[in-house]
Formats: structure tokens, C-alpha cells, sequence
């Protein structure tokens, strides 16, 4: 396997972990809801919906991160 192959399950590993943390902070909120802290409640949603976002876009191989990492042209020579 190639070093920009690696880094890129290396990263949807990474996306899978945060997926989870986000998961975590949805229940959070859930339980800051029942127990009626709204300012909890909002910046677990918060966190729990950014890490979602960057979660996933880690597991769909961050495209940008890995072609900002390995250029093109460095790959194309190896």
C-alpha cells in the first residue's frame, strides 16, 4: 500500500471515532433536555452536530485533506 492509501484509512478510522463521540454528545444533550439545562443542552447539540459533520466527511476519505497532504504530482512520481 501506497503512504497516501494508509493515511487515508488512517483518517476514515479517525472519522469513525468521531462519528461516535458525536453519537455521545447527542445522548448528552438528551439527558441535559430531560433534566431541563437548556445552555447544556444546546452546546452538546452543537458539538454532537459539528462532530457529525466532520465525522462523516472524515469516513467519505476527506478528499481535501489527503490531496492537501500528498500533492498530485508526488504521487504520480512513486
Amino acid at each position: 500500500m501506497k503512504p497516501p492509501e494508509v493515511f487515508g484509512i488512517f483518517i476514515r478510522c479517525v472519522g469513525v471515532v468521531i462519528v461516535c463521540f458525536s453519537l455521545s454528545a447527542f445522548s448528552q444533550a438528551v439527558l441535559m433536555l430531560v433534566h431541563n439545562t437548556i445552555t447544556g443542552f444546546l452546546t452538546q447539540l452543537l458539538f454532537g452536530i459539528l462532530a457529525l459533520i466532520l465525522g462523516v466527511w472524515f469516513i467519505r476519505g476527506a478528499p481535501w485533506l489527503i490531496s492537501f497532504s500528498y500533492r498530485q504530482d508526488s504521487m504520480e512520481e512513486k
